[in-house]
């Protein structure tokens, strides 16, 4: 009954996302943050290009993988 009530109450809370230091405004139920944590645009992805170990936001990756040296041009 304790750890029951006692989980209901963490899920009540209202919590800012990990990220929120770097920008991201996102609050809301601990559920939601886990979820929101995994597609958040601040958050550190590694570019896409094999060779470069760029690391930046999600929200910056695409302004990135446009200048990479390690991107392959097109025929």
């Amino acid at each position: 009954y304790k750890l029951n009530l006692m989980n209901k109450l963490i899920e009540s809370f209202t919590i800012k996302c990990p990220f929120y230091k770097r920008g991201c405004s996102e609050k809301n139920k601990i559920y939601v943050i886990k979820e929101h944590y995994n597609i958040c645009q601040y958050g550190y992805v590694k570019c896409i290009y094999v060779g470069c170990d760029f690391k930046c936001m999600k929200k910056d990756l695409e302004t990135h993988a446009s200048v990479c040296k390690y991107k392959k041009s097109q025929c």
